[in-house]
């Protein structure tokens, strides 16, 4: 028989003897397994997008929308700095373009911009929602605060452990950042703060034990009227135990600046 022909026959038997090669079942559900994974990932991705994107436009304060002619939140709170004692003057006007600021007025609604009130109407989903911080507010005015140091206006920059000077022949004692909101002493970082409708917010830099008080900004903040609840912002101020203008030509008296928060003593961060 040939070379060639015997070749060939060999190659014949060898391929009738040789067993078909199965596939593993459990190999076959892996991949299986690992097609689902990456379609339910990509689902999970998309819904998680939507759902953020919506959730932003639901929470409030809302952003307006020129394009839909929707009208946004329009809120504001107060806000106050103190350094060793004294109160600092009102935080000065800025305009901001995603509508967190100390704006100038520019209506009858807002006649109080300027007064050391934070003008809360969100032109942007950058400013809006979870995204309306104190922070927010206090970056594009160029400024800053953390738990442990801050950095406002009027030369306002402290951090833990400066000193403040002493009073009534008594030495300098170090001081640290402490913050309220509504006279309640807060933790963490000030910036992280989401601000609410009518929230009377205190900064400071004060020794141990040395009480913050309420802002003497608060007063302006009790003649904002709220478009979904006029006395919302009084109603606040008076429970705070401020005085409010409560008639037509009545005498309102401003917050003073010895004026003590109805909160428990600040006490030292761990």
């Amino acid at each position: 028989m040939p070379r060639r022909t015997r070749s060939y026959a060999r190659a014949k038997a060898r391929q009738k003897n040789r067993k078909p090669v199965q596939r593993r079942p459990h190999a076959m559900a892996w991949n299986i397994g690992i097609a689902v994974v990456v379609v339910l990932g990509v689902v999970g991705i998309v819904v998680s997008k939507q759902s953020s994107s919506v959730s932003s436009a639901d929470v409030a304060p809302r952003a307006s929308n020129s394009v839909t002619n929707t009208t946004g939140d329009n809120w504001h709170a107060a806000i106050g700095v103190n350094v060793c004692g004294s109160w600092l003057s009102a935080a000065p006007p800025f305009q901001s373009p995603v509508g967190i600021d100390t704006a100038v007025a520019t209506n009858a609604t807002d006649s109080q911009q300027g007064d050391g009130l934070i003008h809360i109407a969100p032109s942007d989903p950058s400013a809006a929602g979870k995204h309306a911080t104190l922070g927010k507010f206090l970056s594009d005015g160029g400024w800053s605060a953390s738990a442990s140091d801050f950095d406002l206006w009027d030369n306002g920059k402290k951090s833990n452990g400066d000193t403040c000077p002493g009073t009534s022949g008594k030495k300098s004692q170090p001081g640290r950042v402490v913050w309220t909101v509504d006279g309640k002493v807060q933790q963490g970082n000030p910036s992280d703060y989401r601000l609410q409708d009518c929230d009377v917010i205190a900064i400071g830099f004060l020794p141990k034990g040395q009480k913050l008080g309420l802002p003497p900004e608060m007063a302006a903040l009790a003649n904002v009227p709220d478009a979904a609840n006029p006395t919302l912002c009084s109603s606040v101020v008076d429970r705070l135990g401020g005085t409010t203008t409560t008639a037509a030509g009545s005498a309102t008296t401003a917050v003073g600046t010895d004026t003590t928060a109805p909160s428990p003593t600040t006490t030292a961060a761990p």
